[in-house]
């Protein structure tokens, strides 16, 4: 699809058409386990954004999938819960700007409609049907609704049990990471917008003691969510497993990833990876 405003409005209506979907079978489902719901719910919307790629041969249409989809979750599962307190409220909220984050953040580094080089590479694979559907879609989906357990116990949670010490920390981390890989997201976007040349390496502000400050961030968001549930019950130390499967999924994947492209491109990039660390913020090697 090359008119991009055609583009635009192919993800509106492809979101719009994944939250009345999603709506509708959490309400009219004759299901009584709220988890089922929403897991039937999220295949639902994930196989509209996997077949709306298909038809115009564009997989981002994924991209915006882990945003919304989330948003929607912890609206639906909240609307399940009889009374909401303050905490909750402030949970929800901070769930809402983070995925106002990576949505402003996806269109302010995409500003036309070609496809993402990680989608793209792999098109021309005799398997991309497969790897597509498994690798792309399937598989971060499944870890992504592992790590948005730990929102759903704590309000549910949070309606019996007053803040405590440990819930204020959790609390602390969680909106940490979020302003940390927003201000990320932000002195990268300077940077490409005031920098003339695209083979140089961002490596001012948070960039200068990470690689990849904006995955420290969301790595810290998603634990933070996690402490937070901790701090009111213990019940659920399991559902640690959702942030620690994210973790190894940007560490192990995304990162390397990213950086195969960019040692391939910029001939200063494996100079940075001898500098600076690959995630944790430490002092700038001399």
């Amino acid at each position: 699809m090359k008119n991009k405003v055609l583009f635009y409005l192919y993800y509106l209506f492809i979101y719009g058409l994944l939250i009345t979907a999603e709506v509708l079978l959490f309400n009219l489902l004759p299901i009584t386990n709220i988890l089922v719901k929403l897991i039937i719910g999220s295949i639902v919307g994930l196989l509209i954004t996997y077949i709306s790629g298909l038809i115009i041969k564009n997989s981002n249409m994924f991209n915006l999938y882990f945003p919304i989809n989330t948003v929607v979750l912890v609206l639906l599962y909240a609307s399940s819960i009889t009374e909401l307190n303050l905490q909750s409220y402030i949970m929800i909220s901070v769930i809402i700007c983070w995925a106002l984050r990576m949505i402003v953040n996806y269109f302010m580094n995409h500003k036309d409609s070609k496809e993402d080089y990680r989608y793209s590479n792999l098109r021309n694979h005799k398997l991309w049907f497969l790897i597509n559907l498994f690798f792309v879609h399937i598989i971060p989906s499944a870890v992504f609704f592992l790590v948005i357990i730990p929102t759903f116990n704590y309000l549910e949670l949070s309606t019996l049990h007053n803040w405590n010490l440990s819930t204020f920390i959790g609390i602390c981390v969680t909106i940490f990471g979020l302003l940390y890989e927003m201000i990320a997201d932000l002195q990268k976007y300077k940077f490409k917008k005031f920098n003339k040349n695209p083979l140089d390496v961002c490596s001012f502000g948070l960039w200068a003691t990470s690689r990849h400050p904006n995955y420290f961030g969301e790595i810290l968001f998603w634990w933070g969510t996690f402490l937070t549930m901790l701090s009111l019950s213990n019940k659920f130390l399991v559902t640690a497993g959702g942030p620690l499967l994210l973790t190894m999924m940007i560490c192990f994947v995304s990162i390397p990833t990213v950086e195969k492209k960019q040692v391939m491109e910029k001939a200063d990039y494996p100079d940075y990876i001898e500098l600076v660390s690959m995630i944790i913020p430490l002092k700038r090697q001399k």
